[in-house]
């Protein structure tokens, strides 16, 4: 992932934002370690501006106290929709779309890509856990 560094309320990955597409679809949050100063809040602010409308973030281990915390700063933050997955520890968070339509697309797709991940045998960290 890289070297985290001080953003000021948080530490967060020295993102190569000159090197990095100029938007996002899909988002997956796995980092840095909860015990980080922010823990994994920094990805909207630091990251916020290349998310597309109806992006999906897909934040590991968000059945824990401070992941669901920052999942709920970020709805807030995007004006975003957040939704818990049966099928993994998960948060989806969609942002600038049609309220209508936005969940359970998001869902669909969020669902879709776990599951594809785990036919693959990949597993996520609270996996591992």
């Amino acid at each position: 992932a890289g070297p985290l560094r001080d953003h000021g309320e948080f530490c967060w990955y020295d993102a190569p934002l000159g090197a990095m597409p100029r938007a996002f679809s899909l988002v997956v949050c796995d980092g840095p370690p909860s015990g980080t100063r922010g823990g994994r809040y920094g990805l909207v602010p630091v990251m916020g501006g290349r998310l597309e409308p109806g992006c999906v973030i897909l934040l590991d281990d968000a059945g824990r106290d401070g992941e669901l915390a920052i999942a709920r700063l970020w709805k807030d933050d995007l004006g975003a929709e957040l939704l818990h997955l049966a099928t993994a520890q998960a948060v989806v968070a969609g942002r600038d779309v049609d309220q209508a339509a936005q969940p359970a697309d998001a869902a669909a797709r969020a669902v879709k890509i776990l599951e594809s991940l785990r036919r693959n045998n990949h597993t996520t960290t609270a996996d591992n856990e």
